[in-house]
């Protein structure tokens, strides 16, 4: 505790700090902390309020004790201030008026002590009361889950792909890696409890659905068990986490929603070499004419792909001028199998190439002006067109 560090908020809502344990002691002495003063605990990386903290519990002995020492001052200095006055009124009777000197201050009786003490926890009970709504609106929007039951040689890699299955999981900004804590014990062995974060709340009722009371390894018999987390301390130390003092964010939580839903889940390193591009798979010209022609082209490449392995997504740019259809892989080596396979493979009289994406090129069409102008026109005289047909023919609601 000594060698933590710790923030603090003080009554203009700043957060200051870092500030060591003695640090706090000496203002909770000067009376900068009180019992409702939020800090933040860097080992437990939690911020919680110092009377529920029992970790702080010397702190709330310091605060009352001073609470104590104040309150019995004020009584002590009211009693001698009482017993002077009775004295000198004894001894020289009435004070005369010239005498007298307006008080700074109202003089407070022992009553009015009590009155003032009184007001003093109906604002303590004011604040817990609006901290309570305040955690039940946290509550409802709350993304994280605490889960039991993994095996006690887990890996953080293997939690993390366990939950992915229901959603994205939320990031660290700074360092890029999911939000997830794995308890320990106090030899340093994991617990077999934890707690992951999503970045959006459906994935979270996506979880309880699919993962509660599923195996966490196959095979093994052993079921994981998920609970709203409440953000408090399951064990006794956990997996610790390092925070920078410094520097700029890597990305937001908006920032990889954006990206996990793209078509390329914003990859720029070697998980590209899992997508696979093939280019002259069709030509834009073809797809006036017929509306399943983009359809028909995902059906054909999706049922030779498949047969390599696993696939994760695939994408037809319609209307890429060179024809291109991304195909995302489980793992690399179906990947490079499908480059081996449709390299200079004749498909509808074209011939393709395949190979692995750049991590940078967006092949999704960009319509020119000219192209959006004359589509806007086209679409105006289709508005403006008469009921019957140039040709004499067949009227606009007799064709359906």
């Amino acid at each position: 505790m000594e060698k933590e560090q710790f923030w603090y908020q003080n009554l203009e809502g700043e957060t200051i700090g870092p500030v060591s344990f003695k640090d706090l002691r000496d203002l909770v002495e000067g009376g900068e902390i009180d019992g409702l003063t939020r800090i933040f605990l860097e080992a437990h990386n939690k911020w919680t309020i110092v009377s529920e903290e029992p970790e702080l519990s010397e702190l709330m002995n310091i605060i009352a004790n001073r609470e104590d020492d104040i309150l019995k001052a004020n009584e002590s200095s009211l009693v001698s201030k009482v017993a002077f006055e009775d004295v000198m009124h004894s001894n020289f009777g009435e004070p005369k008026s010239e005498d007298i000197v307006a008080p700074s201050k109202k003089k407070l009786t022992l009553d009015d002590l009590k009155k003032k003490e009184k007001k003093r926890l109906k604002r303590i009970e004011q604040k817990k009361k609006k901290r309570e709504r305040w955690n039940e609106e946290v509550a409802k929007n709350n993304t994280s889950i605490y889960f039991t039951g993994i095996p006690s040689d887990a890996t953080e890699e293997e939690v993390v792909e366990f939950f992915s299955k229901c959603g994205i999981l939320k990031v660290d900004p700074y360092s890029g890696k999911a939000k997830v804590k794995l308890y320990k014990d106090e030899s340093g062995n994991l617990k077999g409890d934890g707690v992951v974060t999503y970045a959006l709340q459906p994935s979270v009722e996506n979880a309880f659905k699919v993962l509660d009371q599923t195996e966490f390894r196959f095979g093994t018999g052993t079921r994981i068990c998920l609970e709203p987390a409440r953000f408090e301390l399951k064990g006794d130390d956990f997996i610790p986490r390092k925070f920078p003092n410094t520097g700029k964010p890597l990305f937001s939580t908006r920032q990889l929603i954006e990206q996990k839903t793209s078509w390329n889940d914003g990859v720029d390193d070697g998980r590209g070499l899992r997508i696979v591009i093939l280019k002259n798979v069709f030509d834009p010209k073809e797809a006036i004419s017929d509306q399943n022609y983009y359809n028909d082209i995902r059906e054909d490449i999706l049922e030779e792909c498949t047969k390599l392995g696993e696939i994760e997504k695939l994408t037809v740019f319609e209307r890429n001028p060179e024809g291109v259809v991304a195909v995302r892989f489980r793992s690399p080596a179906a990947a490079e199998s499908c480059i081996e396979l449709m390299s200079g493979r004749w498909y509808g009289g074209r011939q393709l190439e395949a190979e692995f994406y750049d991590g940078k090129t967006d092949y999704r069409y960009k319509e020119t002006e000219q192209e959006r102008k004359e589509r806007i026109k086209k679409f105006e005289e289709w508005l403006g067109a008469d009921e019957t047909a140039d040709d004499g023919g067949v009227s606009f609601l007799d064709a359906y």
